[in-house]
């Protein structure tokens, strides 16, 4: 995986285990990310406003590109990272990036797709 899509999964995962309406596979998923972003940006001081940012307000969008911007440094300076990035995502058990195509013809179909944690759906 290149690490601007790694930079990206690892936002979302960790941002989606904060914010106040978070599932909890979602919480536990992202909150494996969450600290190892934690423990990768503490004493930068880049990395410790995006933190702050971050947890001041999750659901900020400026926050979430903080962060983008803090990772991707720490990872421009040591691309030994990115390997461990994936194994953390990896062991996480998220999954951001999904296809799901569906084809209906006729009358009355109906067609129910789900993918991430912690869902629920009804179709009636």
């Amino acid at each position: 995986m290149i690490p601007e899509a790694l930079v990206a999964e690892a936002v979302k995962a960790a941002i989606g285990s904060l914010v106040k309406d978070a599932v909890p596979a979602a919480i536990q998923a992202g909150g494996k990310v969450w600290a190892w972003i934690r423990r990768t940006l503490a004493g930068k001081p880049a990395g410790e406003a995006a933190i702050a940012a971050v947890e001041a307000d999750p659901a900020k969008p400026s926050a979430a590109k903080k962060l983008e911007a803090a990772l991707t440094e720490a990872l421009e300076e040591k691309p030994e990272l990115a390997e461990e990035l994936a194994a953390v995502l990896a062991g996480s058990s998220w999954r951001q990036i999904v296809t799901q195509t569906a084809t209906n013809t006729g009358d009355g179909n109906k067609t129910g797709q789900v993918a991430g944690q912690g869902n629920t759906t009804t179709i009636g």
